[in-house]
C-alpha cells in the first residue's frame, strides 16, 4: 500500500534561500514528496508566487493568529493528518537529492517508528563554532543513544519526518503553554510511550543558520526554562544542566586542534559562561514565578477581601 508523503513548510519572505530550498526539494532522486504545503506568514518578496512555481501549495496565515510557534506547529501538524508522513522543513534548508528517500525508507522497517531527524550540515564557509555546533548535534557516525538524540535534536528542527497516526495521540502534541521547543517535547512523548525515534544521518540538509553567541544565551535560557517546567522529561532522560559542560569542553578541544590563533580555547570557556548566565537568569525567574504563583495561590476568601480574610460588613 503506497504511502501519502507530505512536506510542510512555514515561511515568511524567504527569499534566494527559499528558492534553493524547493529547488532541491523538488529535484529529488527514487523517491519525491506526494504534495509540498508553504503556509506563508505574509510574504512580501514574491515567496508565495515562487512556492507556486514549483508547483506548492501555498497557504496564507496570519502570525497574529498564533500565540507562538507551539500553537503554528500544531495548526501545520493537524492540517497534515490526511497524510501518513509528515516532514517539517526549514525555508532556507537545502535538502539532500536522496533526502526525502533516506527520511521516509526507515518507516518501511520499522512499524513503531514515529520520528525520524536528520543531519543538518553547516555552510563551509562558517565559522568555528557553527561547524561544532552542528558537527556535535548531528554527527555522523556517533551511536544513537536516546538521551544524546534529544539533546542532539533540540538546537533545530530544520528537516523531521513524522508518521502521523502518532501524532493524532492525545498528549503527544503539546499545547501552547509550551511556548518553545515542541519539538523535543513530541520527540520525548512519543520516546515514552514506546515508539521509536530515529537519527539518519544519511538524511542530509545544508542550512545557513549561524550560531552566535547571543543565539547560544537565548538557547541555553529557553531550554534550560522548557526543561524546568518538564520534570517528566528531565527524570526520563537523566537530562542535567551539567551535561552543557561537555559540549564547551569538546568546542575547547576542536579550537586547540583547528584554529592556530592564541588562547582561543578561552572563547569557549566564555560561551559557557554565557551559558551558566542564562541559567542563573532562568532560576531568577522561575523563583520568582513561583514566589507570585503562592501568593496569588490564596482562598477565594482571601483574594477576594485582602490578605485579612475580613468579609464585608
Amino acid at each position: 500500500m503506497s504511502m501519502i508523503i507530505t512536506v510542510a513548510i512555514v515561511c515568511c519572505n524567504g527569499g534566494q534561500k527559499f528558492s534553493d530550498c524547493l529547488h532541491c526539494l523538488t529535484s529529488q532522486r527514487v523517491i519525491s514528496a506526494d504534495r509540498i504545503r508553504v503556509y506563508d506568514l505574509g510574504s512580501e518578496d514574491g515567496s508565495q508566487q515562487t512556492a507556486q512555481t514549483y508547483g506548492c501549495k501555498v497557504i496564507p496565515l496570519a502570525r497574529r493568529a498564533f500565540v507562538n510557534e507551539t500553537a503554528l506547529m500544531r495548526h501545520v501538524i493537524y492540517d497534515n493528518l490526511d497524510s501518513d508522513i509528515l516532514i517539517s522543513l526549514a525555508p532556507d534548508a537545502e535538502i539532500d537529492p536522496s533526502g526525502i528517500c533516506e527520511l521516509f525508507r526507515y518507516f518501511l522497517k520499522y512499524p513503531d517508528l514515529a520520528v525520524v531527524t536528520g543531519r543538518q550540515v553547516p555552510a563551509p564557509n562558517s565559522r568555528h563554532l557553527t561547524r561544532y555546533t552542528y558537527n556535535f548535534l548531528y554527527p555522523f557516525t556517533r551511536k544513537d543513544i536516546p538521551a544524546w538524540h534529544l539533546q542532539r535534536v533540540f538546537s533545530s528542527f530544520a528537516m523531521v519526518a513524522w508518521r502521523t497516526r502518532y501524532l493524532a495521540i492525545p498528549g503527544v502534541v503539546p499545547g501552547s503553554s509550551v511556548y518553545a521547543f515542541a519539538d523535543i517535547y513530541i520527540a520525548a512523548r512519543l520516546a515514552s510511550k514506546g515508539y521509536r525515534t530515529l537519527y539518519n544521518p544519511m538524511a542530509i540538509c545544508l542550512t545557513g543558520n549561524t550560531v552566535t553567541p547571543g543565539g547560544v544565551f537565548r538557547t541555553g535560557y529557553h531550554l534550560f526554562w522548557f526543561l524546568r517546567h518538564q520534570s517528566w522529561l528531565r527524570h526520563r532522560w537523566n537530562l542535567r544542566i551539567r551535561d552543557a559542560r561537555a559540549f564547551f569542553k569538546g568546542f575547547s578541544d576542536y579550537l586547540s586542534s583547528y584554529s592556530s590563533i592564541p588562547l582561543m580555547f578561552l572563547w569557549a570557556w566564555l560561551l559557557y559562561l554565557i551559558t551558566l548566565i542564562a541559567v542563573l537568569l532562568c532560576n531568577i525567574r522561575c523563583y520568582f514565578s513561583e514566589r507570585q504563583k503562592r501568593k496569588t495561590g490564596k482562598g477565594f476568601i482571601r483574594r477576594l477581601f485582602g490578605s485579612s480574610g475580613r468579609t464585608a460588613e
